[in-house]
């Protein structure tokens, strides 16, 4: 796994407009402690040919999902990038931010991300980290669950955002 690595070139500010990065349930529970439980969002999903079950998990919010469910194909602009195109949570940023570079050819390529989801998938099966699930949900009157997605879907999205230049 890379180091994490800072770049604020447009190209990996794009990523920041098409969909927020995957974290870990330490690093939901640190934005919780420090205040952005309202910025966080539901999410559901199972990493594209990945033997296991559909996983609930908190995930950093799109733009208009703040404190709510996910849709199926969450895309658009992460709710932590101000207006000025810089991170609000930097310090906090999730993993995948902090590890994926996009204009670094060997950080997007599509064996690390894979493996990169994977193991935050992994991360949020325990039952502790479900516990952490039902409090923010509790606290934020959400009831269901967040339907199911996976990787190919964040790929898809990426993707046609790409295509389209959507900024959000």
């Amino acid at each position: 796994m890379f180091e994490p690595m800072s770049c604020s070139c447009s190209e990996c500010i794009s990523g920041c407009y098409r969909r927020p990065g995957w974290m870990t349930p330490a690093e939901a529970r640190a934005l919780i402690d420090a205040g952005h439980s309202d910025k966080l969002m539901l999410e559901c999903w199972l990493p594209t040919g990945y033997e296991g079950e559909e996983v609930q998990l908190l995930a950093v919010a799109v733009r208009g999902s703040e404190s709510g469910i996910a849709t199926f194909d969450p895309c658009g602009c992460c709710t932590f990038l101000s207006s000025g195109e810089r991170c609000e949570i930097y310090e906090l940023r999730p993993l995948e931010c902090a590890l994926s570079v996009a204009c670094d050819d060997e950080r997007t390529t599509e064996a690390y991300l894979p493996q990169l989801v994977v193991e935050v998938y992994e991360a949020w099966q325990s039952d502790d980290s479900q516990a952490l699930v039902d409090e923010w949900k509790e606290a934020h009157d959400v009831e269901g669950e967040a339907p199911a997605g996976s990787l190919i879907d964040a790929f898809e999205c990426g993707i046609r955002q790409l295509l389209e230049g959507s900024r959000i």
